[in-house]
């Protein structure tokens, strides 16, 4: 049966593709290359590679960054972010170094880079790496350039960190239907919260235990892309490591089964993740609201060796909370672990005794 989410998602996807119709309908051609914007999301890669994603949209929508909003406000804004007017089969071009790449749009507005074999390494040893995307064709009314973040883990990175968002970093009550609808439409980057402890720990992980390690944080999750300059901002607000967010296009969730898209989508993100760092072992953060557990579980059986521990937030009932013990039983076996826990602090402690992070961070 259909989870509620996937459901919400569902009817959100299909709300925007109605709306994508209309516009494409009675759009007038005089109009047609006017207000387009490239907005790309983080990306990330390796030193010989990187992927990179984003979107080609119409006038898009910028949210006005205030401390208090009110609850009207913030559900105009939600609206306005899933009323996309995305462009279709436009190159967009991007710069890296002295070599120029090209992708094209999708029919929902969205390009990926996938370099394998970047023909220069990146000069700078820095960790976040701009790299310039242009239109191929574009208009005077057009900025001359937009340039994304690439992320460039250093060689003294001893693991990565891949988190959930969603009831893992942000409060968000999946489980409780009304309450989740509640905070997802009517809170903002503002007014969302995160779990106590949560900022500390990630930072604590980023860190590391030794003088100059820099540990990368990248964000799995279902949420749909529209969301993503919400998130950015809160994880900003926040003070949350900034990483790569590997978010969800609902307008493709819509005609895949029922509750199959979070699994693929989020199996499919942690594949690529570990994929393009190969020696790099992992921490993975999630919650037990839907199926991080398993999904991870599948990660152990994928990359054995490479998973470090796994930290479960316990939001669930007690059925539940009896089908993820199973799960860590597995596990044992393996030399896994994994821990169903009721707090920040009880992952921090388990990761200090490791080694991972500082003692003195637990303060």
């Amino acid at each position: 049966m259909p989870s509620f989410r996937n459901l919400f998602n569902r009817f959100l996807a299909a709300t925007e593709s109605l709306f994508d119709r209309i516009r494409r309908r009675f759009r007038k051609p005089l109009r047609r290359t006017t207000g387009i914007r490239i907005v790309p999301y983080r990306g990330f890669g390796n030193g010989a590679g990187l992927f990179l994603k984003g979107r080609v949209v119409r006038n898009p929508f910028e949210a006005k960054v205030r401390e208090r909003e009110s609850p009207w406000r913030n559900l105009r804004a939600t609206y306005r972010r899933f009323l996309t007017s995305e462009v279709p089969g436009v190159e967009v071009q991007l710069r890296w170094g002295e070599s120029l790449h090209i992708a094209t749009t999708d029919d929902e507005g969205y390009f990926v880079f996938e370099l394998e074999a970047l023909p220069e390494q990146p000069k700078s040893p820095m960790v976040w790496h701009r790299t310039e995307l242009n239109l191929v064709t574009r208009t005077a009314d057009e900025p001359t350039a937009t340039f994304a973040e690439i992320l460039m883990p250093p060689t003294t990175a001893r693991f990565g960190v891949i988190s959930d968002i969603d009831d893992t970093v942000l409060v968000s009550d999946v489980t409780r239907r009304l309450r989740m609808l509640q905070l997802a439409l009517f809170r903002s980057a503002r007014t969302r919260l995160p779990f106590a402890g949560v900022a500390a720990f990630y930072r604590a992980l980023q860190k590391g235990s030794s003088l100059g390690e820099f540990n990368p944080v990248f964000y799995v999750s279902s949420s749909p892309w529209n969301l993503y300059d919400m998130l950015v901002d809160f994880l900003q607000h926040q003070k949350i490591p900034a990483g790569p967010l590997l978010l969800r296009d609902i307008g493709v969730s819509r005609t895949v089964a029922a509750g199959s898209p979070h699994l693929a989508h989020k199996s499919v993100q942690i594949k690529h993740i570990m994929e393009m760092y190969p020696t790099l072992p992992f921490i993975l953060i999630g919650d037990s609201g839907q199926h991080d557990p398993e999904i991870y579980q599948q990660a152990v059986m994928d990359y054995p060796d490479r998973i470090l521990a796994i930290y479960i937030r316990d939001v669930s009932q007690p059925k539940r909370d009896m089908a993820v013990q199973t799960i860590i039983s597995s596990l044992a076996v393996r030399s896994v672990p994994m821990f169903l826990v009721p707090d920040t602090l009880t992952a921090a402690q388990h990761a200090a005794a490791n080694g991972w992070i500082t003692a003195d961070s637990l303060s």
